[in-house]
């Protein structure tokens, strides 16, 4: 990120603090600071009853190799299911021959090995996994993609940035019985 760097603090029932800093070249002298905006923004929305619980929790894959990303789904989805997190194609590969998955969220874009897609090509190739719902989650939009990325083997899409709401709705569409788990 052009140098820069971003971190993230969280704390169950009091938020989180997320921080961005990048240099400035010499020739910008003001920076303009806005008020930061809660990452759960939305979640208070949500009608208690548009989730279900129940005392068996599914397991989801995250595969995504931005770990702020990563920490941001990780305290969006906290009693909601177990979540397994990955950084890489290999490290997916490797994690749905040792455990059955009810759903994987697939960043398309992991920087270094293998891409979501062709990780998500190889998933479907396993025993149980042809049918399991992928979900494409990226920042890559342009025209065409979304199709392009159906075609390689997931099964819907979401684009980054998505807020909360539209997350959990997605995740209690896709877990088995359409309920998500909260304890």
């Amino acid at each position: 990120m052009m140098g820069g760097e971003i971190s993230i603090h969280s704390k169950l029932g009091t938020g989180s603090t997320f921080r961005v800093s990048f240099p400035l070249s010499r020739k910008e002298r003001q920076i303009v600071v806005t008020k930061p905006t809660a990452v759960n923004a939305g979640i208070a929305d949500i009608d208690q009853q548009e989730i279900s619980y129940d005392d068996n929790m599914h397991d989801v894959l995250l595969v995504e190799d931005d770990l702020s990303n990563a920490g941001v789904v990780k305290y969006l989805l906290q009693g909601v299911c177990n979540l397994d997190m990955v950084t890489t194609g290999e490290e997916a590969l490797d994690k749905v021959t040792q455990k059955q998955y009810s759903v994987i969220l697939m960043d398309i874009d992991l920087g270094r090995g293998i891409s979501g897609i062709e990780t998500t090509k190889r998933i479907r190739k396993i025993i149980g996994y042809k049918d399991l719902p992928i979900v494409a989650v990226t920042a890559l939009a342009m025209q065409g993609q979304k199709e392009m990325f159906l075609e390689g083997g997931c099964s819907h899409y979401i684009s980054k940035p998505y807020d909360a709401k539209t997350l959990l709705r997605l995740i209690k569409e896709l877990l088995p019985n359409g309920k998500s788990n909260k304890k």
